[in-house]
């Protein structure tokens, strides 16, 4: 009896020892209409409770309901569109879920926006610089309606074709750069993708942008994840391409 309460004492004492080690750093947290960037959460675990830490993930690991919540930020100055914000969300939830995970636990993050992107600190460098394909224009970055670093940046009430760009849709297309750079490593750039780049995009469109691999990536990307029209005319102008986005998520 005494070996038993003994042993318990001991239990309980490792017990207090180890649960202090589980911690998590919340670093900059908020909800999805918020001025602020979202939450990123780091996980120190003891190497005596390794069991605990895929149960441990998980709780923080957001729902495929929330993760929209968790992965895009509203960003706004004044007031906006918020009809056009919430399209713009469901839009990019139309991705596959796998890959949205993805670039959340890279800790990528998308902002929609209401005022021009190099006002935001991250792209305060490109203030009054030209970017490529854009030259001869009269235009810089400040009137660049969207971006594909980190974070993604797309402007509200920009989403569609001819509102100063020329791609299929915004904010995917530049949510498409991110996924092919961060998650799969500059896959538009592998010989996989080069050989089908070659092959596809001058049947996809004639627009000389898109002899640029990612920019190809990109848009097809945009066209796959858009709507069932858009889906299904990748499918026929560009087949290799649809292929090989319809497995990428198998890849994770």
């Amino acid at each position: 009896m005494k070996f038993k309460k003994l042993l318990l004492t001991v239990l309980c004492f490792s017990l207090f020892l180890i649960i202090p080690s589980i911690s998590v750093s919340a670093q900059k947290g908020q909800p999805i209409i918020s001025d602020k960037n979202t939450t990123n959460h780091s996980v120190s675990i003891s190497p005596f409770f390794p069991s605990i830490l895929p149960s441990f993930q998980k709780l923080h690991t957001p729902s495929p309901a929330n993760l929209p919540q968790q992965l895009i930020i509203v960003q706004t100055s004044g007031n906006y569109n918020q009809q056009e914000a919430a399209n713009m969300i469901q839009r990019i939830s139309n991705i596959d879920s796998k890959t949205l995970y993805a670039l959340y636990h890279k800790n990528i993050r998308i902002k929609l926006i209401n005022f021009p992107i190099t006002y935001l600190p991250e792209y305060s460098y490109l203030r009054g610089q030209i970017p490529r394909g854009w030259e001869g224009t009269g235009y810089t970055w400040d009137s660049v309606p969207g971006i594909g670093g980190n974070p993604v940046v797309a402007r509200i009430g920009y989403s569609n074709y001819g509102n100063m760009h020329t791609s299929i849709n915004l904010e995917l297309h530049e949510t498409a750069h991110a996924i092919d750079r961060y998650v799969f490593q500059n896959i538009s750039y592998s010989q996989e993708f080069l050989k089908i780049h070659s092959r596809e995009y001058n049947s996809f469109s004639n627009s000389s942008y898109y002899y640029y691999p990612e920019e190809y990536f990109a848009e097809a990307y945009a066209y796959y994840y858009l709507n069932s029209s858009t889906h299904e005319t990748l499918k026929t102008r560009a087949p290799y391409t649809y292929e090989f986005i319809q497995k990428l998520p198998l890849r994770l």
